[in-house]
């Protein structure tokens, strides 16, 4: 936002309406992008199981 290379562009209908943003001119100028389609695939990710410790966190003595 700060160097102008994305831009609010909607709010998402979910809980909090969290902003939409989207890429501008100067952002496709700075990387020598003619279009977005110029733009390599997103891969797709998948969301991971947090990692569970066997044993609990040993608390550290106060100092």
């Amino acid at each position: 936002i700060e160097r102008r290379f994305a831009r609010v562009v909607g709010r998402k209908e979910s809980p909090g309406r969290p902003f939409l943003y989207g890429t501008t001119t100067e952002f496709l100028r700075h990387f020598g992008l003619k279009s977005i389609e110029a733009l390599p695939p997103m891969a797709t990710t998948t969301v991971k199981e947090p990692h569970v410790a066997s044993e609990p966190p040993v608390a550290s003595p106060a100092h």
